[in-house]
């Protein structure tokens, strides 16, 4: 495998742009950044929360956002997985607070899905 160019920039994409194929988002700032997936902003959210704002964006608007994602997971039948992921982060110890993992898991008593109601 040749490295000659390992870590050097062969082309500058700007903030404002994506990297072309790859796959980005537009974040709170303006610019782009990698996608995640509902799952992962699940993880994120149950780690870090949102109880404080950020440079960017509001904590009241990054809470709907992370609700957001629980909810796409719960509508897409994800509701069991979801609810073991929210088990493996509290009881592994891996979260700042366990604030997060009771308001989604509160969400995931609420669902109409029976089997997302009781697989905990």
């Amino acid at each position: 495998m040749d490295y000659t160019n390992f870590g050097k920039r062969t082309q500058a994409t700007p903030q404002t742009e994506p990297i072309p194929g790859k796959d980005m988002a537009q974040n709170n700032a303006g610019g782009y950044s990698f996608a995640i997936d509902d799952m992962a902003r699940l993880q994120r959210f149950l780690i870090l929360g949102s109880a404080s704002a950020t440079y960017y964006v509001s904590q009241r608007k990054l809470t709907k956002e992370n609700l957001d994602a629980v909810e796409h997971l719960l509508e897409a039948g994800r509701g069991k997985e979801v609810v073991e992921k929210i088990i493996e982060i509290s009881d592994a110890g891996r979260a700042t607070s366990n604030d997060p993992a009771l308001f989604a898991l509160a969400r995931c008593c609420a669902s109409d899905d029976t089997a997302t109601r009781w697989c905990h």
